[in-house]
């Protein structure tokens, strides 16, 4: 956050008549009320109208169209003598040469399912897509279709191979390293998340899934709905880890009974009795192996419940760095759900574009040429801003973004300091009215650079480095 004395003389930022465009005769300073800068429960919006043309569906087409893909890919890949290291590229050119995404969507294959009498045993993991469709079962492989209408993938690694291809939708498609400096136990590592690109996939875009930590990725499902094809492997043994900024790799699978009855039991005192629970969970902490420190802490900062001092006996027994460094990657899991919340309110395609970026892009240079890559024509910065407008008059946001609050904003894309907005508002407005509302506006401008939405956009430039 901005920390330049308040007494420096700054520099101009915006064209003039680019701010009385911004601000549009108004001159009000207020608060973005913090207090309830929470994600609202406002109900989805509408959208656009659903202009999709229908396709007739002839279900014995469809299932000769995947027995065609399943038996072509079991063929060569037996040719290979069932090499896991050859499947991911067998999978990849299987997918390419049957471009399915010219003929399935949601409506066709749910239609498919409705009719056939061949469908076959269902292997998807229930929890892994809105739903998940087992669409066939080969030897060492299965094909499977994921619909998504709001889910948003964690980072994660993958303990199997195999291709997967867009059908339906785009999503925002990130990459990430991850280099671990500190493993604690098999479930639980130390380390440092790096973000490395992000692209937008489009229907027809294939891409190899390889295992472990050679392909980190996540999705982040642009339109409502998105379809994906998955040609897979059967799951291998060892974790399929989940990552979490700014350095942490955990295992979800990992669920041990008496800990998860232990997380159940917990949930349910503090909701009768939040001073009971943070006396028994501080008991508990003070005793407890890392991962369940992680556990605790995950599932109570992920309800929302705020218990200060609650991690002092977990520090004193394992240390400040690795309960610190817990803390923050909790810290920034609850702005994930908090803009995957949000996005379920949201169905336009940008503004859950921009949300996406918010949510997977840690650096505010990246971010703008994203933007700039995607919708060319207007500057980044500006259209950045008009989104998070839009956004906000739906009501989703809780916050009160006024025309000041919009320039303000505009200013920090510019890397301006406090003194530099100062000397921006005194381009158009008397020097003597910016200084009688110099505190609301530093107020703001504070405001803006705390709110966790924005983070990605208003912290100082990061080297790439997964801080959020």
């Amino acid at each position: 956050m901005e920390t330049t004395d308040e007494a420096t003389t700054g520099r101009a930022v915006l064209d003039p008549a680019a701010l009385e465009r911004m601000l549009a005769g108004s001159w009000e300073v207020r608060s973005l009320r913090p207090e309830r800068a929470t994600i609202a429960a406002a109900p989805p919006s509408a959208g656009s109208p659903d202009t999709t043309v229908e396709r007739a569906v002839d279900a014995a087409a469809i299932e000769s169209a995947i027995a065609g893909l399943g038996d072509g890919l079991a063929e060569a890949w037996r040719e290979r003598n069932y090499d896991e290291r050859e499947f991911p590229a067998l999978a990849e050119e299987a997918l390419i040469r049957a471009a399915a995404h010219r003929a399935w969507d949601v409506k066709t294959l749910t239609a498919w399912l409705m009719s056939s009498n061949r469908v076959p045993r269902q292997v998807s993991a229930p929890q892994f897509g809105q739903p998940p469709i087992t669409l066939y079962i080969g030897h060492k492989f299965y094909i499977e279709a994921l619909v998504w209408r709001d889910g948003t993938t964690a980072i994660h690694q993958h303990s199997f191979n195999g291709a997967f291809t867009v059908l339906q939708g785009s999503s925002l498609h990130s990459q990430y390293g991850f280099d671990e400096s500190d493993r604690v136990c098999e479930q639980l590592l130390f380390g440092r998340l790096t973000w490395r690109s992000s692209q937008i996939l489009r229907p027809g875009d294939v891409h190899r899934i390889l295992p472990g930590t050679a392909y980190i990725h996540s999705l982040f499902h642009l339109e409502h709905p998105s379809v994906t094809l998955v040609v897979r492997s059967y799951t291998a043994a060892g974790p399929q880890y989940e990552y979490f900024a700014p350095g942490i790799a955990a295992d979800p699978f990992h669920d041990p009974q008496p800990l998860k009855v232990r997380l159940r039991a917990l949930e349910a005192l503090d909701a009768i009795d939040p001073e009971a629970f943070r006396r028994t969970a501080a008991s508990l902490l003070a005793e407890a192996d890392l991962w369940t420190v992680w556990r605790v802490l995950r599932a109570t900062a992920e309800r929302g419940a705020h218990h200060p001092g609650l991690l002092e006996p977990a520090r004193r027994r394992h240390g400040g760095p690795r309960v610190d460094a817990l803390l923050a990657a909790v810290t920034g899991r609850v702005r994930q759900l908090q803009i995957a919340r949000l996005r379920q309110t949201i169905r336009n395609p940008e503004h859950r574009f921009f949300l996406a970026l918010l949510l997977n892009v840690p650096d505010r240079e990246e971010i703008l040429t994203l933007i700039g890559r995607e919708h060319p024509g207007i500057d980044p910065a500006d259209r950045a801003v008009s989104w998070l407008s839009e956004i906000a008059a739906t009501g989703a946001l809780n916050l009160t973004i006024t025309p000041v609050a919009l320039a303000t904003l505009r200013m920090a894309l510019e890397k301006a300091t406090f003194a530099d907005v100062v000397a921006t508002f005194e381009q158009v407005i008397p020097t003597g009215e910016v200084e009688e509302r110099r505190s609301l506006l530093r107020q703001v401008w504070d405001e803006i650079h705390g709110l966790p939405l924005l983070s990605a956009l208003t912290a100082e430039a990061s080297a790439r480095d997964g801080r959020r």
